[in-house]
């Protein structure tokens, strides 16, 4: 006998109360479009990734690794809001009957939504401080060509930078001659590399 789970694609998501809920592919197309492609790649990693049980949803406790793992640490009540505002009644629950906050589920278009309300929110200079203490790989406040090199021995072979082009990076963005990138200059570099292309 079939899982009640294996016979989902052929139900309509219902919201809590068991109401049929499609979602607006207009409204999910013009939600994408403000989503860099690396953003949308991320995304949709974060979903498929923490879809631990590969139902195509994600529950309470999924949509909140998922959402740390986009770089927002959210309070449960939090979490738990974005679900019942956003979450409908999974397939395998019976059809007209409420579903109670906890059993409901977020679906990709739902994570999708959340996520880009929550980036689009995000102070870019703050996210840029944060790309920065990546790259600072002893703390110092410094971006340096030894920093550059560990953080490229961790990315997967063909895409990895040479030393000479990494040195050039450092050459470029450090103004003061300091040997390195400081946390204001990294971020000036990178908005002024977003303007070149266009966003």
């Amino acid at each position: 006998m079939a899982h009640p789970r294996d016979s989902r694609v052929s139900f309509q998501p219902r919201d809590q109360f068991g109401r049929s809920h499609e979602p607006n592919p207009q409204e999910a197309l013009d939600i994408n479009q403000t989503l860099s492609e690396e953003q949308k790649k991320d995304i949709s990693q974060a979903f498929t990734l923490f879809d631990q049980d590969r139902d195509g949803y994600l529950d309470y406790h999924e949509l909140k690794f998922g959402l740390k793992a986009l770089g927002f640490e959210l309070p449960k009540p939090r979490v738990y809001d974005l679900l019942t505002k956003n979450g409908i009644a999974p397939p395998w629950h019976p059809p007209n009957e409420p579903c109670p906050g906890p059993s409901l589920r977020i679906t990709t278009q739902a994570f999708e939504a959340i996520a880009t309300t929550l980036i689009a929110s995000r102070d870019p200079r703050e996210e840029l401080s944060r790309a920065f203490d990546m790259f600072d790989q002893d703390g110092d406040g410094i971006i340096t060509l030894e920093d550059l090199r560990i953080v490229n021995s961790t990315i997967k072979q063909g895409t990895t930078a040479s030393d000479k082009d990494m040195a050039n990076m450092i050459a470029q963005a450090d103004l003061t001659g300091k040997g390195g990138v400081d946390r204001e200059e990294f971020i000036d570099m990178m908005i002024a590399a977003k303007r070149r292309r266009g966003y």
